[in-house]
């Protein structure tokens, strides 16, 4: 049976720390100089290119809007997720489904998963669920702005089927 089937169906799961899952991954543009396509990450349009979104924006902004320097900007690839650590409570959180690599702004924390372990499709589609976005609200950093750092994925289990 496979992995979805197995959730379907009731099969016995085994909740595991997404800790567990994921990687940190942190590649700079400045050894990568031949990737030219820029993202941004939205709660509504996911990973999309930077002067796509701000295409669809109401006031059009006829400026590019990120850096003309991307050498510090990161690496993003194929079935690697990003989220804005500032916003990650409301959704702003993706996966390239695009194999085109490209860059994002280093403001983005990115994370690989293990995809012997976990689908990235099932992964997003649990973080983006409503129970999860909650459960990420309750467990930001304390303070006046909300923010979410990597070593608080720990605090958060996922139902893998075992």
């Amino acid at each position: 049976m496979k992995f979805m089937e197995k959730l379907l169906v009731g099969e016995k799961v085994e909740w595991k720390k997404l800790g567990d899952l994921i990687e940190k991954y942190s590649e700079k543009a400045q050894h990568n100089k031949d990737i030219k396509k820029v993202y941004t990450i939205s709660k509504d349009y996911g990973i999309i290119p930077s002067l796509e979104y701000w295409e669809n924006k109401e006031q059009k902004n006829e400026y590019q809007i990120y850096s003309e320097d991307t050498g510090n900007y990161n690496v993003i690839r194929e079935n690697m997720f990003a989220y804005n650590p500032a916003r990650l409570n409301i959704g702003s959180i993706d996966c390239l489904f695009d194999k085109e690599p490209g860059l994002l702004s280093p403001m983005y924390v990115i994370f690989k998963i293990d995809e012997k372990k976990i689908m990235p499709n099932y992964l997003l589609l649990y973080l983006k669920s409503s129970k999860i976005l909650q459960k990420i609200d309750s467990i930001k950093e304390p303070g006046a702005r909300f923010r979410f750092d990597f070593e608080r994925w720990n605090k958060i289990e996922i139902p893998l089927p075992s």
